[in-house]
């Protein structure tokens, strides 16, 4: 599932809202960290590539897209817990 858009802008506002509400500084411009966003999109949807065609069988043949999908959420919030 690609990003839109308007979905990587809502993450980049969501970010700065979230450095804003820390009292965090940063030197970054909003171009800078919607850059950064486009190509961890690119990046991680590159990685459920190869994830997906490196998955042993039978879960790789047997497990729908919403599976997968699901089990790589849980796996995500588990390891980024503290992310909010």
């Amino acid at each position: 599932m690609a990003l839109t858009i308007e979905q990587k802008k809502e993450i980049a506002a969501k970010f700065q809202g979230h450095i804003s509400s820390l009292l965090e500084a940063t030197s970054l411009s909003k171009a800078d960290i919607k850059a950064w966003v486009s190509y961890a999109v690119g990046a991680i949807e590159s990685g459920l590539v190869t994830i997906n065609n490196n998955s042993p069988d039978p879960a790789k043949s047997s497990l729908t897209l919403e599976q997968k999908r699901w089990i790589f959420k849980a796996i995500i919030d588990v390891i980024f817990k503290e992310v909010s």
